[in-house]
C-alpha cells in the first residue's frame, strides 16, 4: 500500500484496466468530473472526482467505497471502514465495521449519486467529455450499469478478503 496518496491527474489515461471508460462534466465549468470505468462482465467504477468513489462487481453489488478520506470494503453483510494511521515508520489500517444505520447512510448516498447520474443522462444533461468507445454506446452502458446497481435487493458484494 502506498504511504502517500495523491489525486490522479488523468484517471482517464491511467485507468487502462477499464477498457470502456469515460469522463462526464458534473458542472458547467467542467472542473467537477465524473470518471466511469467499465470492465468485462459489467464491473463498474464511479469516481466523483477524488471523493467519493464506488466500485461494483459484475452483478452490480458494491465492493469498495472511498469517501470522506476513508476506505471501505464489503464484508457481505456490512462495510468495513479502514482508516489509515501513519507514523514515520509505518502505516496501519484501523478497521470499524459499520453499524446498520451507518451502512444505510453510505448506501443512501451512493444511490442518490447514481440516481442523479441516471436522471441527468436520460435528460441529456450530463456532458460527455471523452470516452474510449462510441459516445452513445458508452452513455447507454453507464445508464445500464446504474440501473443494475440500483435494482439490487442485496447491495453488497460478498466479503472481500
Amino acid at each position: 500500500m502506498a504511504r502517500i496518496e495523491e489525486d490522479r491527474e488523468d484517471l482517464f489515461g491511467e485507468a487502462t484496466a477499464y477498457p470502456q471508460r469515460g469522463e462526464f462534466a458534473l458542472s458547467e465549468d467542467e472542473h467537477d468530473v465524473l470518471f466511469v470505468g467499465l470492465k468485462p462482465g459489467m464491473k463498474a467504477a464511479f469516481y466523483f472526482g477524488a471523493d467519493p468513489v464506488y466500485q461494483f462487481d459484475g452483478q452490480g453489488k458494491l465492493r469498495r467505497v472511498y469517501r470522506e478520506g476513508a476506505l471501505y470494503r464489503s464484508q457481505g453483510a456490512t462495510l468495513a471502514q479502514l482508516i489509515r494511521e501513519r507514523t514515520a515508520e509505518q502505516t496501519t489500517l484501523v478497521r470499524h465495521d459499520l453499524t446498520p444505520a451507518e451502512l444505510q447512510s453510505v448506501l443512501a448516498e451512493m444511490r442518490s449519486h447514481l440516481q442523479d447520474i441516471q436522471q441527468r443522462l436520460s435528460e441529456h444533461n450530463l456532458p460527455l467529455l471523452r470516452c474510449t468507445i462510441d459516445a452513445n454506446v458508452f452513455r447507454e452502458a453507464v445508464q445500464n450499469a446504474c440501473q443494475t446497481i440500483l435494482d439490487q435487493k442485496e447491495p453488497l458484494a460478498p466479503a472481500l478478503k
